[in-house]
């Protein structure tokens, strides 16, 4: 298997492009690649291909690209994570097993009783912990990471037509939510999953979730940690989506 770098640039075949910054350094000094090796690249929308190193300098490479392909991922349903923050680098490993699983989108939820609001500095250095598991895990799209948003302002248009699914220790089964569960396999229409801190939402926050049909669902009797219930209801959703894509 090829080595993987993150490219972010239009490919066609035959164009040389340079590649420079932290994925030159990785490609000349870490993975010492030589002139006409052959890497592969995906610029974090759904597109890759393969590359033939060309000329090296000691802080750039030049790259022609062979031949270009969609992502084997490029076409899944959008699956959006909103969940609270949890405490350290608690947050590090939620954001790279999240890429990992194939969630689309990740929104830090501030919520009544959230004690984690991460600055942008924070955010910054997480992007590039997606770039890296993006690519150690194969996937051709970057998971989008948000600025923070209070629970009351993701009520306003931006879940409209979505399926919304809420964690709650009240709510249905995973069984009884996936059963009826039928987003369209070829629309842009998400799945939002929303994790609560790990207070859990305020009695007020269940009754906005209620008013604009989330609909409530359990992880069990056991009382997790916000990454953990992350992780799990991302990747249960993410699970089911895959299937409907195959049986469409």
């Amino acid at each position: 298997m090829s080595p993987r770098f993150y490219l972010p640039m239009r490919y066609q075949e035959g164009v040389v492009l340079e590649m420079a910054g932290a994925e030159a350094h990785h490609l000349l000094h870490v993975l010492r690649l030589k002139t006409g090796e052959t890497i592969e690249v995906f610029d974090g929308a759904g597109t890759e291909a393969d590359a033939r190193i060309d000329s090296v300098s000691r802080s750039s490479a030049r790259v022609t690209i062979l031949n270009v392909r969609d992502a084997w991922d490029r076409h899944e349903i959008p699956l959006i994570l909103c969940s609270a923050v949890p405490k350290g680098d608690r947050f590090d490993w939620l954001v790279e097993k999240a890429t990992e699983i194939g969630v689309t989108q990740l929104v830090p939820l501030l919520t009544t009783r959230s004690v984690v609001d991460p600055r942008s500095s924070k955010l910054d250095r997480l992007r590039q912990v997606i770039i890296a598991a993006a690519k150690q895990c194969g996937r051709g799209r970057l998971m989008q990471l948000d600025e923070p948003l209070k629970f009351d302002d993701l009520w306003k248009g931006a879940l409209t037509d979505h399926v919304i699914c809420l964690a709650d220790p009240a709510g249905l089964s995973m069984d009884r939510v996936l059963d009826p569960m039928q987003p369209p396999p070829h629309s842009s229409r998400s799945v939002v999953v929303i994790i609560g801190p790990e207070g859990g939402f305020t009695d007020e926050e269940l009754r906005t979730a209620d008013e604009h049909h989330a609909q409530r669902f359990t992880l069990g009797r056991s009382i997790l940690r916000i990454e953990t219930a992350a992780i799990l209801a991302a990747g249960i959703f993410r699970e089911r989506l895959s299937r409907d894509m195959k049986r469409a």
